[in-house]
Order: C-alpha cells, then structure tokens, then sequence
C-alpha cells in the first residue's frame, strides 16, 4: 500500500516520519499521528478511545486491508510508549479512510465531537502547517502583519475544511455506489435514489427515510420541496448545474383525463454531489433528519 513519503514499497513496516501528538481539547485524548500531512496515519489505540471502541481487535475489523498498517515501534520514535513493558512492538495505524470508517461506526456520545475536532481542526491544520495549531505562539493581535496572516489562516482553513468534506464522500463505500451508477450514463429518479442511501445506511446502523432524503436535497438546492405545482421539480441551481434534468409524463385520472407531471431525474454529476453532501451531513450529525441538521 502506498502510505506516500512514510514507507518505501519494501519497508512497509517500518516507521521513518516525525510523530506528532495532538490532544482533544474536550477530554485531554491524545492521539498519535505518523506519516506526512497529505497521507496522515492514526495510532489505532489512540482512535478506539477517542471514538469510545471498547474492544480495539473489533474496531480493526471494520476497516479495510488497505487502510491499516502495522508499524514496528522499536524503530518508529512513538511517544507515550514504555518500550522496556513491550510484548508485541508491532502497533497499528490507520489511513485517513480508515479512521472515518471507524467514525462512522461509532455510536458514542462522545464520538460526534471527536471525529468533528479531527476533521475540522487537526486535519486541515495539519495539512496547511505541518503541525497542529491555528496561531503563532507570539501572536500580537495589536500587530497588523499578525491579524492580516491571522484572517489568511481562517480562510484558508475553511477551504481546506470544505475539501476535506469531500475527501470524506470519497472515501466512503457509498461514493463507490454512486461512482458505479454515473458510470452508466444514466439518470435516476429521487425515490430510486433515495432506496440506494437507505441500502447504504442500513447495515450501518443509520437510520433514513426516503422523506429525510427527499428533504435533504431540498435543503441543499436540488430540488423543490415548497408544496406549490412546482414541488419535486429540479430548481434553476440544479439544472444549471447540471445535477439534475426534469422529466415529463403522463398519467390518466377518471374525472380530469390525461394530465402531465413534471418530476426531477438525478444526473450522474448529481447524484455524486448529492452523496457527498450526504455523507458530510451524516459525518457531522449522523442523520439526515432535517429536524436534527436544520432545527
């Protein structure tokens, strides 16, 4: 597996890249992290706690082959670490989509902030400064230098924040589904999606119901909600987009004769769009229950 400067193709259990430690501000949690900024590898141990996981050799089990790393500790400088008690030096870490495989299996009610500190403090800091934190130790708010490269961090941060949402969708089994469906070419209707995430969220534990699905896209501008003639269409943004296409048929009524309908198809651009604002939501909520994401 390619881990990036961490491990050359035939040294793939030995550590060679600085360790950093980082520490959950909520609960004092460090967690390890070796690696490099791009390709980050989380102490496996240090995940389990932080994620609540009672039983680490269960939580390994949920990640893919490709995704975790055993690291000899005896040749990597692994802090926190008595290497006089060691019984077997061989520790694992995961890959940034091992983690979030972790995290969304994750029903702890200390979870949700965890994985939110990671992927929204440690990650993009991380990438933007090799190191974790967002101000200069002698930062001076009366400098204007300083408050100028303070608003500079902040923006930066927001749009590594919004890339790293989309790493997110990347990584997880439901892009896959999405990627194998726009590969056809097709559209799909919102009640047949709406199934897919279903089938997708089932075995994980997440609850979803085809209204929260219709809700959500509504929510994030694909498509009409309001109760007008209009509702269920695609919106201007959508079809601008290219995320969704309007499709017209008719139906036959006894009183009123043949009538016309006019519903939205998602697009293959949409429907990969649509799941990755999905797994953002659920990452950060763990529903898509508009109740919950838009109280």
């Amino acid at each position: 597996m390619d881990n990036g400067s961490l491990f050359g193709p035939d040294d793939s259990q030995r550590g060679s890249a600085d360790v950093e430690v980082f520490t959950f501000p909520a609960t004092g949690q460090q967690i390890r992290i070796i690696g490099t900024a791009e390709n980050p590898l989380f102490c496996h141990a240090d995940v389990c706690r932080g994620l609540d996981h009672s039983n680490p050799s269960v939580a390994l089990a949920l990640v893919d082959d490709d995704d975790r790393v055993q690291v000899d500790a005896r040749e990597t400088d692994i802090p926190n670490l008595n290497r006089d008690k060691i019984i077997n030096p061989m520790m694992w870490f995961l890959t940034e989509s091992g983690f979030y495989d972790l995290a969304l299996a994750s029903k702890a009610p200390g979870a949700k902030a965890f994985k939110r500190w990671i992927t929204h403090n440690v990650l993009p800091t991380l990438r933007k400064t090799g190191s974790y934190g967002l101000v200069p130790k002698q930062f001076d708010p009366t400098d204007l230098d300083h408050v100028v490269q303070l608003a500079q961090i902040a923006a930066d941060q927001k749009r590594q924040i919004e890339a790293q949402g989309e790493k997110i969708a990347e990584l997880t089994p439901g892009y896959e589904l999405a990627e194998t469906y726009a590969g056809a070419g097709g559209t799909m209707t919102i009640r047949t999606f709406a199934r897919t995430v279903q089938q997708w969220a089932q075995p994980r534990d997440i609850k979803v119901l085809q209204e929260h699905v219709f809700d959500f896209l509504g929510m994030i501008g694909m498509v009409i909600r309001s109760n007008t003639s209009e509702k269920g269409q695609a919106t201007a943004t959508a079809l601008k987009a290219g995320w969704c296409e309007n499709s017209t048929t008719d139906y036959t009524t006894h009183t009123r004769g043949t009538l016309l309908t006019t519903y939205a198809r998602l697009t293959p651009k949409g429907v990969n769009h649509a799941w990755k604002r999905i797994h953002q939501a659920i990452g950060e909520f763990g529903t898509l229950d508009p109740k919950v994401i838009n109280p």
